[in-house]
């Protein structure tokens, strides 16, 4: 600017425009006082764009520390108090101890989390990662808010987009607790609010390089920022395509965009580190995702609806005045910001594009960015009525005209958030459903024996793994999540069975002990979900307490042989008798048409009977199928419980026929060898 002013080619008036930038009412008043100082002292007006920049940028940079104060101060007050599910349970403890999270590996999240977990000594350390959230989702707000006040020089519209995004479900849920997701957004903005800043002060190309570097480090957090590559090329095309034909500029700004890149020495390094050389070839899976290619999937009907369902739930109401602001972006907008619009045109399609055909069950998560860029067409939308309405009713009558908007936000959200909140309830694992951190407290409560292995559900693995890394609970007993939905996992149950470490479960755990070995307890904390997921496994697991089983591996082969037939297709391979537990292993020649329940009569020395143990035809237990599903040649256990002082048994199938129950073919009489005797658990040893 001021090069044209010394050719001549700009006006006072100009001058003094551009200078200003925006015409807030601030800025009408120094347009005169700065008249005078060009009047007074033409040679120095260097001075006086400095002065009337800090004019210009001081009541904004007041107003966006008052949006970061407001939203961090609500983020605070509905901030998850403690240790949490999932993968933020991961996430609060990983960075504290510098271990390697799931794939990404998200290296600068985890190094920012471990100076901030040292550094901020304010509650525990679940309670100061999910804090650091708040601080990140409160930053993000006040750049959406610097953001449209740059392009509209007005603070009511830049007010309305960064509280409608502050509060919005979705982002107010990923700022209250531990996640990735804030630094994300934050990130996004931040680019693309150097890149007008850029714009502004070409031709110096500061912030330009300075955008380079902050996306190349965005990269080292999260690789969905790569979706708005496109857009930001196209946005430094359309402002100043010298910048593709400067090899020296261009130099730069790739070398400061990999230089960040750096940082991804962590994981292989903490890898090796950590691990033993078995888990080595997870690293490339870890640095580049590849687990989750997955989740792409063509779009269907249900999803383009669910797309703007989600959208809806968002901003209610203002999702017409974001698609106007969208429009209205290449209309009212002055030509200088047409490139603007444009970038924010193309980002918005390609981040829709990307959450219409990645179909996770937490898609909404990966929209943020595109809720982000709506956040901002809000507020384009109201800066175009903003002048109408103001010219009718005045401007605080405009405002008031928005304050319904303004309560409406918290309200939707905190309403949602009530609903949603995942520290609140533990789903699935009934009748543990209390908070996730009283949930901790009760499973650690059960006296597993020492050097256990417990597998559970990941959702509440991570908060278990939480309390033995950072509060020193019960080191002793290895944690390892496994969902127990789908045949894979089962397989892994397997491998841990058979005593050998598996090379997969899910992602590395941070806390693991080498080799699983046998003659080990082993517990899985949650019930299988259906008989899809159950594989040909000889595995059977017993009630220890509610929700709570112990896994015991099947042989094949039982210490009592007997091959006593119960009809010519099926046989009664042999029993065994573990503590109180009684084992009967059954057997397949020819496919059983329907399914039949199981009896146990128990007699004493003397012929008395003791107790008698029925399974309906319909009783799964647990991995256990129906005889309709046993398969010919495959062994079954069947578990009973043993009374005390056994000597004898009778063990029969039946089936209902009308109103009754008939014994199908014979039963047999077992006599209990002399050693099997009852015995107490503690001296019994599982795998």
């Amino acid at each position: 600017m001021l090069r044209q002013v010394q050719h001549g080619v700009e006006t006072k008036q100009t001058l003094l425009r551009r200078s200003l930038g925006f015409d807030t009412a601030c800025g009408l008043l120094n347009r005169q006082l700065l008249g005078r100082l060009w009047l007074c002292h033409a040679g120095g007006r260097v001075e006086m764009t400095q002065l009337a920049n800090l004019a210009r940028k001081k009541p904004q940079l007041w107003v966006a520390t008052g949006v970061f104060g407001l939203c961090l101060a609500v983020y605070v007050l509905t901030l998850a108090p403690g240790v949490l599910g999932g993968d933020s349970g991961e996430l609060q403890y990983i960075p504290y101890i510098l271990g390697v999270a799931h794939p990404t590996g998200y290296p600068l999240y985890t190094l920012l989390g471990w100076l901030w977990t040292h550094g901020v000594v304010v509650g525990n350390v679940a309670y100061r990662m999910n804090l650091l959230s708040a601080v990140l989702g409160a930053s993000t707000a006040a750049v959406l808010y610097l953001i449209v006040h740059h392009l509209t020089s007005r603070h009511v519209p830049a007010l309305l987009g960064a509280v409608l995004f502050a509060f919005s479900p979705t982002f107010w849920m990923q700022a209250i607790l531990a996640e990735v997701y804030t630094l994300n957004t934050a990130f996004v903005f931040l680019v693309i609010y150097l890149l007008l800043r850029w714009e502004a002060a070409r031709p110096s190309a500061r912030d330009l390089l300075l955008a380079a570097f902050v996306y190349g480090l965005s990269l080292t957090h999260h690789r969905g920022i790569i979706i708005f590559l496109p857009a930001l090329a196209l946005f430094v095309w359309l402002t100043d395509r010298k910048v593709f034909t400067n090899a020296r500029l261009l130099l730069k700004i790739v070398t400061l965009g990999l230089l960040p890149l750096l940082l991804y020495l962590y994981a292989p390094l903490r890898i090796w580190q950590l691990y033993p050389p078995i888990f080595h070839d997870q690293i490339l899976d870890n640095l580049l995702g590849t687990s989750f290619g997955v989740e792409f999937e063509w779009p269907t009907v249900t999803v383009v609806g669910k797309f703007f369902v989600l959208l809806v739930r968002q901003y209610g109401w203002a999702v017409i005045l974001g698609t106007w602001g969208l429009v209205a972006s290449f209309v009212t907008l002055p030509r200088r910001y047409r490139p603007c619009a444009i970038m924010l045109l193309v980002a918005g399609l390609l981040t829709a594009l990307f959450g219409l055909f990645y179909q996770a069950f937490d898609v909404e998560v990966f929209l943020l960015p595109f809720y982000l860029l709506f956040a901002l067409w809000i507020g384009l939308g109201w800066q175009t009525l903003d002048k109408a309405v103001s010219a009718r009713i005045g401007s605080v009558g405009a405002v008031v005209l928005l304050l319904p908007a303004l309560v409406w936000s918290p309200w939707n959200g905190y309403n949602q958030l009530a609903v949603d909140r995942i520290d609140v309830r533990v789903r699935d694992i009934p009748p543990l459903s209390r908070s996730i951190a009283q949930t901790a407290d009760e499973m650690f409560g059960y006296p597993y024996e020492r050097d256990s292995t417990i597998l559970v559900d990941w959702g509440m693995a991570y908060a278990l793994q939480y309390r033995q890394a950072v509060e020193g609970v019960r080191p002793d007993l290895e944690i390892l999540p496994i969902n127990l939905s789908r045949r894979y996992d089962y397989v892994l149950l397997e491998e841990i069975l058979a005593g050998r470490r598996p090379r997969r479960i899910y992602h590395l755990s941070a806390i693991v002990r080498y080799p699983v070995t046998a003659r080990r307890f082993l517990y899985v904390i949650r019930q299988p979900l259906s008989n899809s997921t159950r594989t040909k496994a000889d595995i059977s697991l017993t009630k220890e307490a509610e929700g709570i089983v112990r896994v015991v591996p099947d042989d094949p082969i039982p210490s009592h042989r007997l091959n006593r037939n119960i009809s010519s297709s099926v046989v009664l391979v042999g029993y065994e008798v573990r503590g109180e537990e009684f084992h009967l292993y059954w057997q397949a020649r020819q496919p059983l048409d329907q399914d039949y329940g199981i009896f146990v009569r128990f007699f004493d020395d003397s012929g008395e009977p003791i107790g008698q143990q029925d399974k309906p035809a319909d009783d799964l237990e647990v991995l256990h199928m129906t005889t309709s599903e046993w398969e010919v040649g495959q062994t079954v256990r069947d578990v009973f419980v043993l009374p005390e002082g056994t000597a004898r048994i009778e063990v029969g199938m039946h089936r209902l026929e009308g109103e009754g129950i008939v014994l199908y073919e014979e039963t047999i009489s077992v006599e209990l060898d002399s050693a099997s005797s009852f015995k107490n658990r503690e001296n019994v040893v599982y795998l």
